[in-house]
């Protein structure tokens, strides 16, 4: 880069040397693990996989909404999470399902979450439950 007085830069030229070191690394990076008992294709298994559970937490802010959870008990709060745990669990399974009868080529998952996203069963104490 070539600044001039006032800071501002005026031109630039490639420097060869470091494009060529920085384009040798393309496509590596270091993975550094604490778990000693993990050898690198492990690590990177690992390192890989995380992407479900990232998925699998936005699934509980956002589809099954944990992002608040507006209540005041403590049991109330037990009771909400142990639903979504099983939501959750029913979620996994409807990936693992697409996945193994091959139906992502004709539908997307989100495609699918949002047909089901409307079905709702509300049952207040005392009363009949109903389909909303």
């Amino acid at each position: 880069m070539i600044l001039s007085g006032y800071d501002s830069i005026i031109g630039f030229s490639n420097d060869q040397d470091a494009i060529s070191e920085a384009m040798g690394r393309c496509g590596f990076f270091a993975l550094l693990t604490s778990e000693g008992k993990l050898d690198s294709s492990e690590a990177l298994s690992v390192y890989r996989h995380k992407d479900r559970v990232e998925k699998s937490l936005n699934n509980l802010k956002d589809r099954l909404w944990l992002r608040r959870t507006r209540c005041s008990k403590n049991e109330n709060l037990n009771g909400k999470v142990f639903v979504q745990f099983v939501a959750l669990t029913l979620l996994s399974y409807i990936q693992k399902v697409m996945k193994e009868q091959d139906l992502y080529k004709r539908h997307s998952y989100r495609e699918l979450m949002d047909e089901v996203d409307v079905i709702e069963y509300f049952q207040y104490q005392n009363q009949a439950g109903h389909w909303g």
